[in-house]
């Protein structure tokens, strides 16, 4: 009963039985040895009969032929048997098929020629047969389109039928079936090129006519004009689009499933009938399935396991586009969704939560004991409880958006909604690349900011101290006037004293050599004393006297010449040694000699000089005032050098802070406008990102704490931001900058200026983003729009290809908004991504065009609606399947699939009905075959 509903599967609309005047049989060289065995094998049959007596076997043999090698030779799914102007093999060709177990399905159809010469597969519903075979089914039907007459001719051609091909349509329908216009290329085709076709507008009015919906294409190129016209792009024709097939034609077996459709559906008529509805979705002409998803973001099944039998633990499969989870109230859809996600990605369900501060409150906790197990499409089996046990969590991937997450987010202050946008732009890889190589290089910008501060806080310091140290020492105007004051006060004396300068000078020289002379003398004497005790220690220093003991012990006479060779090595060094410090001895005599005459040389002039300044006692203070006073100038032009060159510094410190706050705000707009051309990415969004400076945290982390309010007040130093006029801001914070540091502005009692400076330059930059979805602001938005919008940009904007799962994505939005903006984007979305959804809503069921339907019932919410064997069940199928069957147990198995979507969702085939007749629907009336 469990399917993965809609999926592709290969199917041939056009195939001839050996009724046909044109059939082949097989012969003996058709099959290989090999295949003829297993086809022996299958059918029963014999050699002959396989090989060369095909049209001779019964029909029931034949039948087994049929479907035995298409069964093992082909892997079409389905065949529509189409002979001309017959039906006579169908109801053993069909009846062999339902024995396949559903590896083959037949459906009933005939081929016929309308009057205006153009061929018409007619394919038929199996369950609307109203007659006894379905030879009968076609033999009554050419009676109803007026091919009473002989039915071939003596050749064997089929005869016409004498109605249009309207009528033809017309009356399949009202028979519940499909037509298809057979090669349309073709002289016998919709758009043949005869007289009869072209009177007027003929083939115009048919293919206008709303149930000229399936086309037969060739596998050649169609003219430029047909091609036109059938993908919807004609005027003439009403840009209509109808749904294209390739079919064999064939007419021998080995030609079946040659050209064949890839149909998205059941292999049933109803099935079939989808490609009418969905004509481009539906249907793809191509050799290779049409699957594109990769096998480890697909999940292929799940099973549950309850050991308190709640659930049963039969597997129930997924398709791999979009899977709709309904049913009525309280029936476990939330709780199959959320567990189907933790089984694949319990870190995802457990993030989600916490972004809805759900992580303290499970609203699924008496289900904590339940497990499901998760099959990915490349063998992977994940569970719940594998990854609570485990460190490392599952190594795939799903996106779960539980019911009314989105809504949460997007009521929040917007700020929040700018890191949630912020979040979905980095799932791109491009994005990503830009925000690590933005925050290395803020986080470079504010390490120098802070370094900067230190150092600028520093000079600063360092200019106070030099001043303070300038002020102890004297001013440079003051010093300088008395030094001119000591220096006329010299002249005067010096005069007075009948001292010239020249000889103050002289007397000034002799005294430094003077002092040289005695500093030398000193450092003769060390040197005397030193070679002194080395003339008495040179005894000690040549003492061999252990060496001569040991001579002296020596017994052997042959040897008693080594006591005297050390004896005379011992003289040897004892005389050495003399010599030299005689000669140094020698040398420091002469030395001294020469050293006492150079100062007896200037000892006499000295003294001279010395006496004539005897009286001078006055004078030679106010030299050594002079002197002083010369010392300390030095020193304050030092200091003063020193406060000019920490000045510059600081300056520059002060200059390069600003310009660094330019370069943190120069990467903010260069991440701006980096991630601004993700907007082309998002197909009706229009995304715009804003740079913006949070004047709340300025504030609050500046002003409320550092600045005394009373008297600085926030609007007086407030940076406002304008994106348009970004200097201004960074002027006025310069501004601010100096006036902390010149205390122009008032900083609490005990608040430190360097802190402050260190919040002023604080980062307070981040992106907003300014998000409009057809004209609509984001902030003026719906809650339900606003939870639209984040679901598209989530999807839109990642570059994964794992599966989304979304719990009632309906919630706060129109119907109108469901069936043309979320439908719509489901729809797309899918063609890319395995998409899970629980709804109530039958747009996001019907108008998605869901591939698989998984309806939930939990036994005891309605006496009418009672399960087969366990409190919790679930049916899955696509959206054709449909039948009704009140005998079965369970009342999920006792309706197909889209009778539980019209209950369900639409309250019933009467609801329905009713409201069809409130919207007057049927006012869309047929007007000339063209619905008006």
């Amino acid at each position: 009963m469990q399917n993965a509903g809609s999926i592709w599967r290969k199917w041939d609309l056009q195939v001839q039985t050996r009724l046909d005047a044109n059939y082949s049989c097989l012969g003996p060289n058709s099959l290989s040895e090999d295949q003829l065995n297993l086809l022996i094998e299958k059918t029963k049959l014999d050699r002959t009969e396989i090989t060369s007596k095909e049209k001779d076997i019964d029909a029931i043999k034949y039948a087994k032929l049929f479907v035995g090698y298409i069964t093992l030779f082909t892997d079409l799914e389905a065949v529509v048997v189409t002979d001309h102007n017959t039906g006579a093999e169908l109801d053993y060709l069909i009846a062999e098929a339902q024995a396949t177990g559903g590896k083959l399905t037949i459906l009933p159809g005939v081929e016929v020629c309308s009057n205006q010469g153009i061929h018409i597969l007619c394919i038929f519903d199996p369950k609307r047969n109203n007659k006894s075979t379905w030879k009968d089914f076609i033999d009554h039907f050419l009676t109803e389109i007026n091919l009473t007459g002989p039915r071939f001719d003596d050749r064997g051609r089929p005869a016409h039928a004498d109605l249009s091909a309207q009528k033809i349509m017309e009356k399949v329908e009202e028979k519940g079936g499909l037509c298809v216009f057979a090669h349309i290329a073709t002289d016998n085709g919709l758009f043949k090129q005869s007289a009869t076709a072209n009177g007027g507008t003929a083939h115009i009015n048919i293919y206008l006519h709303p149930l000229c919906q399936i086309v037969q294409v060739p596998s050649g190129i169609l003219s430029v004009k047909v091609q036109r016209i059938i993908n919807g792009e004609d005027d003439n024709y009403g840009k209509k689009i109808v749904a294209k097939i390739r079919c064999s034609d064939s007419r021998k077996l080995t030609d079946v499933g040659k050209l064949f459709t890839w149909i998205k559906g059941d292999s049933t008529f109803e099935g079939l009938k989808q490609i009418t509805f969905e004509p481009t979705e539906r249907v793809k002409l191509q050799e290779n399935k049409p699957e594109t998803k990769s096998t480890y973001h697909v999940i292929e099944s799940f099973r549950i396991v309850d050991s308190h039998r709640r659930f049963g633990s039969e597997a129930i499969p997924l398709n791999r586009n979009l899977v709709a989870i309904t049913g009525g109230k309280s029936t476990g859809k939330s709780l199959l969704l959320c567990h189907l996600a933790r089984a694949a990605d319990l870190e995802e369900v457990d993030r989600r939560r916490k972004d809805i501060n759900e992580e303290q409150h499970d609203p699924y906790e008496k289900f904590s004991d339940l497990d499901i197990e998760v099959k990915w499409a490349d063998g992977k089996v994940t569970s719940i409880s594998e990854q609570i046990l485990v460190v490392d969590k599952s190594e795939r991937k799903v996106t779960y958006i539980p019911q009314g997450y989105l809504n949460h987010i997007s009521d929040k202050e917007f700020p929040v909604v700018d890191e949630v946008v912020e979040k979905l732009l980095l799932q791109k890889d491009e994005a990503k690349i830009y925000l690590q190589e933005h925050q290395s290089e803020v986080k470079q910008v504010k390490a120098t900011i802070a370094a900067k501060i230190v150092e600028l806080f520093t000079y600063k310091n360092d200019i106070e101290k030099l001043h303070e140290n300038l002020k102890l020492t004297g001013t440079e105007e003051g010093i300088r006037s008395y030094i001119d004051k000591l220096n006329i006060e010299i002249t005067a004396m010096s005069e007075k004293y009948g001292f010239t300068a020249e000889e103050t000078e002289q007397r000034v020289a002799l005294e430094q050599q003077f002092v040289d002379y005695q500093d030398r003398e000193k450092a003769f004497e060390t040197d005397r004393q030193i070679i002194n005790r080395m003339s008495n220690s040179i005894d000690g220093l040549v003492s061999f006297s252990e060496l001569e003991e040991l001579a002296n012990e020596i017994s052997d006479e042959s040897l008693s010449n080594v006591s005297d060779d050390i004896a005379k090595i011992k003289q040897q060094a004892f005389n050495s040694i003399a010599k030299v410090v005689s000669a140094a001895t020698q040398k420091l005599i002469l030395r001294r000699s020469e050293l006492c005459k150079q100062r007896f040389a200037i000892g006499r002039p000295l003294v001279k000089l010395k006496q004539k300044a005897g009286k001078q006692s006055e004078l030679e203070e106010r030299n050594g005032t002079l002197n002083t006073e010369k010392e300390k100038l030095k020193k304050v032009l030092r200091l003063k050098q020193q406060v000019t060159d920490k000045r510059k510094e600081y300056k520059a410190t002060k200059d390069n802070l600003i310009e660094l706050y330019r370069e943190l705000h120069a990467a903010y707009t260069k991440l701006k406008d980096q991630l601004a051309v993700f907007d082309h990415e998002l197909s009706d969004i229009d995304l715009s990102v804003n740079l913006v400076y949070d004047e709340d945290r300025f504030a609050k982390e500046f002003h409320s704490p550092y600045v005394d309010g009373r008297k600085s007040k926030l609007e007086d130093i407030n940076t406002a931001y304008d994106q348009d006029n970004p200097e201004q801001h960074i002027i006025k914070l310069e501004e601010n900058l100096d006036a902390i540091l010149k205390q122009k502005i008032t900083l609490k009692g005990n608040a430190d200026a360097q802190k402050a400076m260190v919040a002023l330059l604080e980062n307070r930059f981040r992106l907003n983003f300014g998000i409009t979805y057809k004209n609509d602001d984001f902030n003026r938005m719906s809650p339900g729009k606003k939870g639209l919008v984040l679901l598209k940009m989530l999807v839109e904007l990642d570059n994964s290809s794992h599966p989304i799962l979304i719990d009632q994505p309906e919630d706060d939005l129109d119907n109108r908004s469901i069936y043309h903006d979320l439908a719509t984007f489901l729809r797309d979305k899918k063609k890319h991504r395995q998409i899970i959804i629980v709804t109530h809503n039958p747009n996001l069921v019907v108008g998605t065009d869901a591939e698989q339907v998984i309806v939930c019932n939990q036994d005891g919410q309605d006496e009418q609606r009672g399960n087969r064997e366990f409190p919790f069940e679930f049916v899955a199928g696509a959206i054709e399947n449909s039948f009704e069957d009140e005998t079965a147990s369970g009342i999920l198995f006792q309706k197909g699939i889209r009778e539980h979507i019209c209950e369900i969702l639409e309250g019933g085939r009467e609801a329905f009905r009713k409201r069809e007749e409130r919207y007057d629907l049927n006012a869309s009336i047929m007007k000339n075959g063209v619905k008006t």
